[in-house]
């Protein structure tokens, strides 16, 4: 049976009543005049939640922090003097972490031997909050990763041995620099920063390669291009707004999923759609790309493609660049002749085509631009091979660098010619 705490004379009357109490069935502490939970500090299991909340005069939580045991929620919530917290380092598992507004919270370190949540990650609204030091051993998380709202947090890092999220949600407006996310490859729902001014970069999710739900990268004025997502290949849909610096997209070259929505609005420095060549937009419901002044090459090959065969989807185009103002406009530079290129692979091996790595079976597209629009598309088709023998083949004909891969060794397999 669970306990609930709501001042500090019941805190005291506790280890009064149960001096030898270490086992619990959950714990509430919730209180205005609550300062000291040291009669607590026997406490070693919560078959249940633990939750400390509303205690405007506490300043520390250290004696609740040596639990071994936790088969619950945490949930640290709106304690308006908390200045830091360290410790939980007994537990290994945890169902959902809640850290949610707690307005001095400076610091927090420890959960070292947490491997899973099976639930939520929530960091949210601890308005001073600048280090976290926390979970650095934590692989999975089912449910959303949520760090929003702590207006101090300038860094996001220290979460190495994350493998995969429910999903991904980041709003801190003076976070500058993601890192620490090496081993994450598979968010499985959806993805989204937003309201992150002083943003440079994506470079600690450089291994991140599939996304189930959709991606939304919005108003981080400081972002000049999404370079961390060089290996991503897949995503639902695509939604980038209001990104004052945003120069390119093009480290998503490798995304090749079908995409039911993709929004690009009010990006006012976007000068291309180049990187989006490989996304498939045949069957989209929305595709809405308006208000970006300076954006003239929009002759990818999917945009083409999804233009020439009418669906059921909405194609919207407003206040671009002249070259993508209008259906017409954009069909002026497309071309309807496609070089077509097949390979054969054997495992670890790729194809490389300029800043295109290709690591598996499948059709690409690939778009060689002119300053003025698309010039020419390249169908690229992969195949697994059934003949593997250690190889290397390169190739550079008319600016075109072909790279075929395994074991090291270099031996001619094939000639390549493009007719421009």
């Amino acid at each position: 049976m669970g306990l609930t705490l709501n001042s500090q004379s019941e805190v005291e009357q506790f280890l009064i009543d149960n001096p030898s109490c270490i086992e619990i069935g959950g714990l509430v502490i919730d209180g205005s005049d609550i300062i000291d939970l040291s009669p607590l500090e026997n406490i070693e299991i919560i078959n249940g939640d633990l939750t400390i909340m509303n205690c405007s005069q506490l300043v520390s939580i250290a004696p609740i922090t040596g639990v071994n045991v936790l088969s619950g929620d945490l949930t640290i919530e709106n304690n308006q003097q908390l200045k830091s917290i360290t410790g939980f380092n007994g537990l290994t598992n945890i169902n959902s972490f809640r850290l949610v507004n707690n307005p001095t919270l400076e610091s927090i370190q420890g959960f070292i031997n947490v491997v899973v949540l099976f639930g939520r990650f929530d960091v949210v609204s601890n308005m001073t909050l600048s280090t976290v030091g926390i979970f650095e051993n934590l692989e999975i998380v089912n449910g959303n990763f949520n760090i929003s709202r702590n207006d101090e947090y300038n860094s996001i890092d220290g979460y190495n041995s994350l493998t995969s999220v429910d999903g991904f949600v980041f709003s801190n407006p003076k976070t500058k620099f993601i890192s620490g996310f090496n081993a994450l490859v598979n968010v499985r729902g959806g993805f989204s920063f937003q309201t992150i001014d002083s943003l440079l970069n994506f470079d600690g999710l450089q291994n991140l390669k599939q996304i189930d739900g959709s991606i939304v990268i919005s108003e981080s004025s400081s972002l000049k291009n999404l370079d961390g997502f060089r290996s991503l290949m897949s995503v639902s849909s695509l939604t980038i707004v209001r990104n004052a610096a945003l120069e390119n997209v093009e480290a998503l070259s490798n995304v090749n999923s079908s995409a039911p929505f993709l929004i690009v609005r009010n990006n006012p420095k976007l000068k291309s759609l180049k990187g989006l060549q490989n996304l498939t937009l045949e069957s989209a419901e929305l595709i809405g790309i308006s208000d970006n002044p300076e954006l003239n090459i929009c002759s990818i090959f999917p945009l083409c493609e999804f233009i020439l065969n009418p669906s059921i989807g909405n194609l919207f185009l407003e206040n671009n660049g002249a070259n993508c103002n209008s259906q017409e406009a954009i069909l002026s530079f497309c071309v309807s002749d496609t070089t077509l290129l097949n390979f054969e692979i054997c495992e670890d091996e790729i194809v490389s085509i300029e800043d295109s790595i290709f690591n598996k079976s499948g059709k690409y597209f690939l778009n060689l631009t002119t300053c003025l629009g698309l010039d020419s598309i390249l169908q690229i088709n992969i195949e697994d091979s059934d003949n593997c023998e250690d190889c290397l083949f390169t190739e550079s004909i008319l600016g075109l660098h072909v790279l075929m891969l395994n074991g090291g060794k270099l031996t001619p397999r094939m000639a390549l010619y493009v007719t421009p």
